[in-house]
């Protein structure tokens, strides 16, 4: 820890989860500017969360919907488990 002090500095205070939910809508919330396009298919890994939030958000407004893939080793995973 550190080492790294010198290089690196923190960007996020609170939860790994609320982390991911907040890194989700800020992609969203900025491809259409940055890259003019909007991502409509948001391949997640089970967590609904950030899903959700992206959902909300409506970064492109109320005619753009966006649909969830989901990653296939979490799904073989949770498939596996629940056996």
């Amino acid at each position: 820890m550190e080492e790294h002090k010198k290089v690196c500095a923190a960007n996020y205070e609170g939860s790994s989860g609320d982390m991911n939910v907040a890194g989700a809508t800020a992609l969203c919330a900025r491809s259409e500017h940055k890259h003019g396009l909007p991502y409509v298919q948001y391949l997640g890994d089970g967590d609904s969360k950030s899903f959700a939030a992206v959902l909300q958000n409506k970064s492109y407004g109320n005619n753009v919907d966006i649909t969830k893939l989901e990653c296939v080793r979490h799904v073989q995973k949770t498939c596996w488990q629940s056996t």
